[in-house]
């Protein structure tokens, strides 16, 4: 598991805490999941997170997917692109679980190639949201990609894979 902890100060003065796992499940080889918690250290107001997939990576301007289709719906997206090269397809899909937040907004949107999952909810000071990213990924070459890729993965998962480590205290030495 990778972790990241930053303090963050707007430039108005608003301060939150971010703490970020990444992780892969040993327990099956095609979930991954990222969790991001927030936490407000004196701020109180609305908080918009955007959480996509990204179709558009590149290695010095050469881009490696060819864009087939992608979809979402509620707190779930998808995205199916294909190798320029090797032709292998790839199938991601998404589901975004909110917890700690009073009530949220969750929509899909996106562009070609970058479907996105855009959160709005409310935070109080001292108050902790946890979004909990669940992805799946299947390629053509050890599976027939059927339609089904894009949701019965994802209803496999837990509800909530509740962060591994409480939030804590950051301190000065991160800066701000």
């Amino acid at each position: 598991m990778l972790y990241r902890e930053v303090r963050w100060q707007s430039p108005i003065g608003h301060t939150i805490d971010l703490r970020f796992e990444r992780f892969t499940s040993l327990a099956d080889e095609h979930t991954l999941a990222l969790c991001c918690q927030i936490t407000s250290i004196d701020y109180a107001g609305p908080v918009e997170v955007h959480a996509g997939l990204n179709g558009y990576s590149d290695n010095e301007g050469v881009m490696h997917w060819e864009w087939l289709d992608q979809g979402g719906s509620d707190h779930s997206i998808w995205l199916h692109v294909r190798s320029r090269h090797s032709k292998i397809e790839l199938g991601i899909a998404a589901r975004l679980a909110i917890v700690g937040a009073e009530s949220e907004s969750t929509l899909p949107i996106g562009f070609q190639g970058c479907p996105t999952l855009v959160t709005t909810f409310e935070i109080q000071p001292g108050q902790t949201v946890t979004l909990e990213k669940v992805v799946t990924v299947f390629t053509s070459a050890t599976h027939q990609l059927q339609p089904s890729w894009r949701r019965k993965p994802l209803h496999n998962c837990p509800v909530s894979l509740h962060c591994s480590l409480p939030m804590k205290p950051i301190g000065k030495r991160f800066g701000r």
